[in-house]
């Protein structure tokens, strides 16, 4: 599902020329070379293995994410007088909320759009208190995975943020835009890296990210 070790060089978990990115590295070619199959759920992750060593991407099998509909519960459709913005996920850092929460300030004055943010991570508290004076967000606690569909489709649609880092250029397949897409929301994606699923599926589309004024722009069309 990720790129070992490059993921952790990218976002400045490792350095490029550590000996742990070199062992890491060697590791990575030695399962490329031995291996009869390569599957993998981001679908340009080809041009990854070519430039590694152009032979492996012949053993590239590409197999989206898929989604377990048993864990799926039943759900009930909450009526709103508010267009309702979602997002369910991790608070980190490659998630980048506060795009979409600087979206929210300059939608502050519409007073028919509402955001709601669900879920738990390292920058949740941090994001609380330097948007606390927006009325038109709302933090929700975290939930057991089998209840993340009932707030999903009582959204009208749903983001899903991204930073500008040069490994998405070989695709994501994060189990969020499945989870979505079972929602059967819209989905708006800002997200600069390679651009697949969402488009394949036609069920939202792609933007340019770390554009506050594009997303709340997009946001104000859907409304």
């Amino acid at each position: 599902r990720d790129i070992w070790p490059r993921t952790l060089v990218d976002f400045g978990v490792i350095g490029k020329y550590s000996i742990v990115n070199y062992i890491l590295s060697k590791f990575e070619y030695i399962g490329y070379n031995y291996a009869d199959l390569i599957v993998g759920s981001m679908k340009n992750l080809g041009a990854h293995l070519n430039t590694i060593d152009n032979s492996f991407k012949n053993k590239f099998l590409y197999i989206p994410m898929g989604y377990d509909i048993e864990k799926t519960n039943s759900f009930e459709k909450i009526p709103s007088e508010k267009f309702t913005i979602g997002y369910a996920g991790s608070i980190g850092k490659t998630n980048n909320l506060k795009l979409l929460l600087n979206a929210a300030s300059l939608l502050k004055n519409n007073k028919k759009i509402e955001f709601k943010i669900l879920g738990d991570g390292q920058f949740k508290e941090k994001l609380i208190n330097e948007f606390k004076s927006l009325e038109n967000v709302v933090f929700l606690k975290k939930v057991d995975k089998k209840y993340v569909h009932n707030f999903l489709i009582n959204c009208d649609v749903l983001v899903s943020t991204w930073l500008d880092c040069d490994i998405y250029n070989f695709g994501i397949s994060p189990n969020k835009w499945i989870d979505y897409m079972m929602a059967a929301r819209p989905i708006i994606v800002p997200f600069n890296g390679y651009r697949n699923i969402i488009d394949d599926a036609n069920c939202g589309e792609f933007i340019e990210t770390n554009n506050p004024q594009l997303l709340a722009d997009t946001i104000l069309k859907y409304s």
